[in-house]
């Protein structure tokens, strides 16, 4: 075992403790007690799929936060449409301007 794997249990046990003061739903409890707590090596397989799915959430995070820092200023440039309605609202305003007609949506 390594230092912060050390620590990632240490701070898993704390939250433990910390919520320790939780509702617990009885029938789910003794059918926990009865299914898995006399499973060999529960305690330690249970802690290690915790901790790994931890950091799979916190990787998943980091990368989507990555995505998106990496999405463009003005999405209508990269659009798939986005180009053409641009020029069509344009065109259709240049058009208003000609014949006095109001194209703003009303919502």
């Amino acid at each position: 075992m390594q230092a912060h794997e050390k620590q990632l249990i240490v701070d898993l046990a704390k939250r433990l403790e910390s919520s320790s003061d939780q509702a617990i739903d009885p029938r789910a409890e003794e059918l926990i007690s009865k299914e898995i707590a006399g499973q060999p090596h529960a305690v330690y397989l249970l802690t290690q799929a915790v901790l790994l799915q931890e950091q799979a959430l916190r990787e998943q995070k980091q990368q989507l936060e990555e995505l998106r820092g990496q999405q463009p200023e003005d999405p209508g440039r990269t659009s798939f449409l986005g180009g053409y309605l641009a020029k069509r609202e344009g065109h259709l305003r240049g058009l208003s301007r000609c014949r006095g007609v109001d194209t703003q949506r009303q919502e």
